[in-house]
């Protein structure tokens, strides 16, 4: 098996092969390697030496680690003039089970940033995924609840572009687009936003005697207006995915209606812990009734960590899942209507 090994140097991270060595050098190295390992258990640590995760040169061993190699250099992805309308973070949790009093005492502490107050029907509960099978829908059941059912309750911004979602096993900050002049904040403020909140709701909840929180799935959803043509056309599909193909010369005339729906798997370790959903439906434009695709894309994660933290940590990847499966997913053409600016540097997840 060939292998590669990762140097960083002043510049960034750097590739390079693996250098050969000679019987002196190798046994000169092991003697090293048992010489840190008896210092490691002299200071406590044990077999496992407490050592960086990168592949570095440290100090003047050579030290093989048992770490996943880091993520080389990637392209760092912006849309400066994105379609997005709406984005949502949030987060599904199992404990402790939220009442009407505990949010109201947290929109209490909220108010300044949300005066305005609105119930709506509850959320289903996000369904257990399955990831040995393509999902398919669930069949209709009963649910026997004790007590009145509780509503989603909405706490708005002055100007409702901002928006807290809560309910029995539920809560989610959106963004949305007001107007035209509205400026997409970026997911960084959003995500501080969102953590600020969610764990000013938490601390509700431990305060009325409560568990902390215990989420269990996060979720990160954009969804994009991708805008009529210049002749006010809905534009046809092809020109926005990279996934449709242009149709070719045939007896059937162009479609009156299409669709979109197609689903991935989100992988860490080869292993599954998620999905991405992709959409693509047409619709209108409020107020100008003008002819649009509705692009959505939800990324929805298991928590590695069922903690505040953890789920934070979580939407950071589905959020990275998400923006660079949109660049993926379109043209060209559009990335230089939407501004796209891609810059290299060292990421980690």
């Amino acid at each position: 098996m060939t292998s590669t090994v990762w140097v960083r140097t002043s510049d960034g991270w750097t590739t390079e092969p693996p250098t050969p060595r000679s019987s002196a050098s190798r046994a000169r190295n092991a003697a090293s390697r048992r010489s840190t390992r008896a210092a490691g258990r002299a200071a406590g640590l044990g077999p496992d030496l407490n050592l960086p995760r990168e592949h570095d040169r440290i100090s003047s061993y050579d030290l093989s680690i048992k770490a996943p190699a880091p993520h080389p250099p990637r392209a760092d992805v912006r849309f400066d003039a994105a379609p997005v309308i709406e984005v949502a973070l949030a987060v599904q949790f199992d404990e402790p089970a939220v009442e009407t009093m505990d949010v109201a005492a947290f929109s209490l502490r909220v108010k300044s940033d949300f005066p305005r107050q609105r119930e709506q029907p509850a959320r289903p509960p996000l369904m257990e995924e399955r990831f040995d099978e393509a999902p398919v829908a669930e069949p209709f059941e009963f649910q026997i609840i004790e007590g009145s059912p509780m509503n989603r309750f909405w706490l708005l911004s002055s100007d409702e572009s901002r928006l807290v979602q809560v309910q029995r096993d539920f809560f989610a900050l959106n963004w949305r687009k007001m107007t035209e002049s509205s400026q997409y904040p970026r997911y960084r403020q959003l995500r501080k936003s969102f953590g600020q909140y969610l764990k000013e709701f938490e601390r509700v909840l431990v305060d009325e005697g409560k568990e902390p929180l215990r989420p269990q799935w996060c979720e990160v959803t954009y969804i994009n207006h991708i805008n009529p043509s210049a002749k006010g056309e809905r534009r046809p599909l092809h020109e926005v995915l990279t996934i449709v193909r242009q149709p070719r010369d045939s007896f059937l005339p162009s479609p009156e209606d299409v669709q979109l729906a197609e689903r991935f798997r989100v992988t860490e370790d080869n292993q599954p812990i998620g999905r991405l959903n992709v959409s693509a439906v047409p619709n209108y434009r409020t107020p100008d009734r003008a002819p649009i695709w509705v692009l959505t894309l939800t990324t929805r994660l298991r928590t590695f960590q069922p903690t505040v933290q953890g789920a934070l940590n979580r939407l950071d990847l589905g959020h990275d899942w998400t923006l660079r499966a949109f660049k993926d997913l379109t043209t060209p053409r559009m990335h230089r209507d939407w501004d796209l600016k891609e810059e290299t540097k060292e990421k980690s997840r």
